[in-house]
């Protein structure tokens, strides 16, 4: 097998961090229904960067459930089966997941995949399956969306090699080392035996006040505050996303501008510092309602002062959740799998918002359905940073 872009389960691509992936179902079906009509036209809306305009449009609106007409002039059956059987639903999920086949039997795979693909924590995990069984898959990960062109002709190039290797034993065009990761900000591709290539040193990282990020300690001091208002949704900027135009690594300045949106900025680092693997976050946060998401990312600031975006991760709490000593929730943050080298005299930023919309569908602050929400209700966000509530950063340092 040559796997790319994709993953045995997907009920946690739709609903990454219990929120719903909007932008890319509205996204994948206008890109469906375009080329069951003219793929010819569907191509040049997905190059000038119509589908996504129509997405972040039709998402403004509300019910979502009307939203396929808004996209493609008409009603969309699956749109339709898809809000009622999977949304909710367990069993509907259970019976497309396909981890268990995912063993000592499974055939020899090479995945490929890239940074900024919105599967590429699933493909990795079931990479990890693979290996833990005992197997040893080859793994391809560029610096590349969903939709790359360079992905495209990769995954023909190492799905051509691996096949020969595997069905014709000639090995002439398999590398020796299984694992092949392109280091961002180094620009330069590196191999392994395996991924992540060993443990980790992490380097721990504290939000401070005055939007400083820095390894001293926290000391006490009263929480950052902003409003979030689904009226006026914060928008997504980049970042590992389903979309033909707007994906991947981009200037953060227009998000970090934002009312809504925290920065916390460390001094220029004094050396070089590599990640590999996955970003971990602790944020202690309190909401004024019970319905709330939060969005964390980790960005690279140049010489220049520009702030480039490296991962990360949402987690939308509601209602349901257990509650918490002062209503303050402890939220661990996995983001998303990366490889990259913050250069010296640049500087890590970790933002803070609520939401990245129509990336992720907006918290409407309600506990109406998905399908079915009309109303909208802005929420108070207080962000913490003191000796009880020690939010932090924690980073996958490699030594590579």
């Amino acid at each position: 097998m040559s796997t790319k872009v994709t993953s045995a389960e997907f009920k946690s691509v739709v609903f990454p961090g219990g929120a719903f992936h909007l932008g890319l179902w509205l996204s994948w079906l206008q890109t469906v229904e375009g080329l069951r009509g003219n793929p010819a036209l569907v191509f040049r809306r997905m190059v000038s960067g119509d589908i996504e305009q129509r997405t972040l449009k039709a998402s403004m609106k509300l019910p979502l459930r009307d939203a396929d007409k808004r996209v493609t002039g008409h009603t969309v059956p699956f749109w339709h089966r898809w809000l009622d059987d999977a949304v909710g639903n367990d069993a509907f999920w259970e019976s497309i997941d396909h981890t268990h086949r995912l063993g000592p039997r499974t055939p020899p795979n090479h995945f490929v995949s890239g940074w900024y693909d919105f599967m590429i924590d699933q493909l990795l995990r079931d990479y990890t399956t693979l290996v833990d069984v005992g197997q040893q898959p080859y793994l391809t990960i560029g610096p590349w969306t969903h939709v790359a062109t360079e992905l495209q002709a990769e995954s023909v190039r190492s799905t051509l090699a691996w096949m020969r290797a595997q069905l014709i034993s000639d090995r002439s065009g398999l590398r020796d080392l299984p694992v092949r990761l392109h280091i961002s900000g180094l620009n330069e591709w590196r191999e392994f035996e395996s991924y992540p290539p060993g443990q980790p040193d992490t380097q721990l990282w504290h939000i401070h006040p005055d939007k400083v990020l820095s390894q001293r300690p926290v000391k006490a001091s009263p929480p950052d505050t902003y409003t979030y208002d689904p009226r006026k949704p914060t928008p997504a900027i980049g970042g590992a996303m389903f979309a033909f135009k707007g994906a991947g690594a981009v200037d953060n300045a227009k998000l970090e501008a934002r009312d809504d949106v925290l920065s916390y900025t460390s001094e220029p680092l004094f050396a070089p510092v590599t990640i590999i693997g996955n970003v971990r976050v602790t944020l202690y946060a309190r909401a004024s309602l019970p319905n709330a998401d939060f969005f964390v990312r980790l960005c690279d600031v140049d010489e220049k002062g520009v702030s480039t975006n490296i991962c990360d991760g949402l987690i939308r709490i509601t209602s349901a959740a257990p509650a918490v000593v002062d209503d303050i929730w402890r939220l661990n943050f996995k983001l998303h799998a990366t490889a990259h080298c913050f250069r010296k005299d640049h500087r890590l930023r970790v933002l803070v918002a609520s939401g990245a919309h129509p990336r992720f569908a907006r918290n409407t602050g309600t506990d109406e359905p998905i399908g079915e929400a009309t109303r909208l209700v802005p929420a108070d966000i207080e962000i913490f940073h003191d000796p009880n509530h020690p939010s932090a950063i924690h980073l996958p340092v490699h030594e590579i």
